[in-house]
């Protein structure tokens, strides 16, 4: 386990980034924000994902009932449990907790939890066009994507790419610190190839009116 210990300055995310997220979403159904949390946090949670994947905590991931099928994705996942978590990752998840309360009282979103869990993309890694909400049948309302690699070049590839109206899509470079939200429901999205790994934190905040 590690042990971190830092003044709470460390983890809060920069003035006004949830009212950002909440016009963005508002506007668009999606939302990019920069450096949302500090340098030091960000190496910290890249350090944490890193010592899952020493410890053999990382699994395939799997698609709708949890089938592995590496034609579709390539990942690998570790969920985070609020009450075992690492220090850091503790942390953050008190901060999604404000953005949730945030957006609730905001754009009046009626987001009950989230699930959260460390994704990594090996070199090579993808994962072809999706929803993430199970078909439309899931809780899952808004998804969230932290992205832990500071030195992200666009060579690199793993780019984020949402697929928006019109036949039109935007593409996301996974840079360290920014945070994409966007509503689990109305975006299909893919990540692009990469070509070195790729970490970063993924959820959704849920609706609790909605079966899993």
């Amino acid at each position: 386990m590690l042990a971190l210990a830092y003044d709470q300055e460390t983890y809060n995310p920069q003035p006004h980034s949830h009212q950002k997220i909440s016009n963005q979403l508002y506007e668009n159904g999606w939302s990019v924000i920069d450096d949302y949390l500090p340098y030091r946090t960000i190496s910290e949670l890249l350090k944490e994902s890193q010592q899952l994947m020493s410890d053999k905590k990382f699994k395939d991931a799997g698609i709708n009932n949890r089938i592995i099928d590496k034609d579709q994705r390539t990942d690998q996942t570790a969920w985070i449990n609020p009450d075992t978590c690492y220090h850091t990752q503790s942390q953050v998840i008190q901060q999604l907790e404000r953005l949730r309360l945030y957006l609730n009282r905001e754009n009046q979103l009626g987001l009950f939890d989230l699930e959260l869990h460390a994704s990594i993309y090996p070199t090579d890694g993808f994962y072809k066009k999706h929803f993430d909400n199970f078909q439309k049948s899931s809780s899952r309302t808004l998804t969230i994507v932290l992205y832990l690699n500071q030195q992200w070049e666009p060579q690199d590839g793993g780019q984020l790419r949402i697929y928006l109206k019109n036949n039109m899509s935007i593409n996301i470079d996974p840079t360290g610190g920014r945070l994409v939200t966007f509503f689990s429901n109305n975006f299909e999205h893919e990540v692009l190839t990469t070509n070195t790994e790729r970490y970063s934190l993924t959820g959704w905040f849920r609706r609790s009116d909605l079966p899993i």
